[in-house]
């Protein structure tokens, strides 16, 4: 049995097309059925995410545990505190609710600029003003993490895990965040869905990783796992606490997620890779 503290509603999906294997826009009504399942209590959106946020404010979300990402500023300007306090206050009024859980940075590495300390600090005093509970960074690479965490110790850390990519499965990564008493969100966990797609139907560019997928359809028919049970089973190389985003198109995927929690396989190293070009997808050179 796959252990989570929690289940976390992607909205980057509902946005417009996302990964390789999105082909149509996420209607209304499919967004509120996904809604009103009853273990979903937390959702995961952006203020850059207008699509997305738009089809929420149509739903009664009060109820749930929002948080949601600020983009980049320039942090040379004198009005930056009012800047940002503005735009928060702009997107609870469109989301019509009171506070965010979580506030992520959209660039976390502006943090590491000249005037770092200075968004360090209103981000500190927004906080305590509770117009959001917690202070998030996503990051993209252990190197990246490295670097922030000298600086600053966020209450949560999102972060890319997927049986392709294990970089942050370190065990001295791991460590370290849970010995500052972060937050683990895991997201990407079907790596945009490439890892759910029959390889046939994958887009040219990831041909030259045949053998790779062939070795990831190999390990979950042996194994008798769906792909959805076989992309979870990464989490069970996880001990900490954790928390999962996943991003849906309808209830009916939402249900087969928490539908597969009871893997208690871990997927085999091989499976494992670092080509940035695989794991990374800004790094894809895909026609969308």
């Amino acid at each position: 049995m796959i252990k989570y503290n929690s289940l976390i509603l992607g909205c980057a999906r509902f946005s417009g097309l996302y990964g390789v294997n999105s082909k149509r826009h996420v209607s209304l009504k499919n967004i509120k059925n996904i809604c009103k399942i009853h273990k979903l209590k937390k959702i995961d959106t952006a203020i850059n995410y207008r699509n997305a946020n738009q089809k929420l404010r149509e739903i009664n979300i009060k109820n749930f545990k929002v948080s949601s990402k600020i983009p980049g500023y320039d942090l040379s300007k004198k009005t930056l505190e009012k800047k940002i306090f503005n735009d928060l206050s702009k997107h609870l009024s469109e989301l019509r609710i009171k506070r965010l859980d979580t506030l992520y940075l959209h660039n976390p590495d502006q943090i590491l600029e000249q005037n770092g300390k200075k968004l360090i600090l209103i981000l500190k005093k927004l906080k305590n003003k509770k117009i959001f509970k917690k202070i998030g960074l996503s990051v993209y690479s252990p190197k990246q993490l490295k670097k922030l965490l000298r600086v600053f110790t966020p209450d949560v850390i999102q972060l890319p895990v997927n049986v392709f990519d294990r970089r942050f499965l370190k065990k001295d990564i791991l460590q370290k965040i849970n010995n500052n008493k972060i937050e683990i969100h895991i997201r990407s966990i079907f790596l945009q869905g490439i890892l759910l797609k029959k390889f046939s139907k994958l887009p040219k560019y990831f041909y030259k990783w045949k053998k790779h997928f062939q070795n990831w359809n190999d390990w979950v028919n042996n194994k008798q796992l769906t792909k959805v049970e076989g992309c979870l089973s990464v989490l069970n190389l996880i001990n900490f606490r954790k928390h999962l985003i996943v991003g849906v198109e309808t209830s009916d995927q939402m249900k087969e997620i928490l539908n597969s929690f009871k893997v208690n396989f871990t997927p085999p190293v091989n499976l494992s890779s670092r080509n940035e070009y695989l794991i990374n997808p800004s790094k894809w050179k895909i026609k969308r």
